[in-house]
C-alpha cells in the first residue's frame, strides 16, 4: 500500500503508521511504547508536508525496503540502522520545506547535516 500512495500524502501517512505498527507489535514494554506514541503524535503533521514531496516519500520507501532487508536475514544492527535514518532524515528535510517553502536549504537543515557529519 506505501508504494501506491506515492501522490497521496494522506493515504502514505496511513501506510507509513502502519508499517513502523507492524515493527513494534511485539514491543512488550508499555512505557517505551507510550513513549513512541506522543513522539508520533507530535510529528504527525509535518510527516503530510514530508509525504507531499515525491522525492521525500521515495526516500522513505527506500528506508523501509532497508529497514525489511535486514530483517529478512535476521541482520538487526543493518536493519535499525535504516530504522533510525528513517526516524531521523525527515528532520533535516522538513526543516528546510517548512521554513524555505522548499526552495534553498536553511541554516538550521544545514547545521543538521553538518552534526550528522560528524
Amino acid at each position: 500500500m506505501f508504494q501506491r500512495s506515492i501522490h497521496k500524502p494522506a493515504e502514505a501517512l496511513i501506510a507509513d503508521g502502519r508499517f513502523h505498527d507492524a515493527l513494534l507489535a511485539n514491543c512488550p514494554n508499555t512505557r517505551l511504547m507510550d513513549l513512541i506514541a506522543r513522539q508520533k503524535l507530535l510529528v504527525r503533521r509535518y510527516e503530510l508536508i514530508y509525504f507531499n514531496e515525491p522525492r521525500f516519500f521515495e526516500r522513505s520507501a527506500e528506508q523501509h525496503e532497508s529497514v525489511i532487508d535486514g530483517l529478512a536475514p535476521k541482520d538487526l544492527k543493518a536493519s535499525a540502522l535504516a530504522l533510525r535514518e528513517n526516524w531521523t532524515c525527515g528532520l533535516d528535510l522538513l526543516i528546510w520545506r517548512v521554513e524555505d517553502g522548499g526552495g534553498r536549504q536553511s541554516s538550521g537543515a544545514r547545521g543538521i547535516a553538518a552534526i550528522r557529519r560528524r
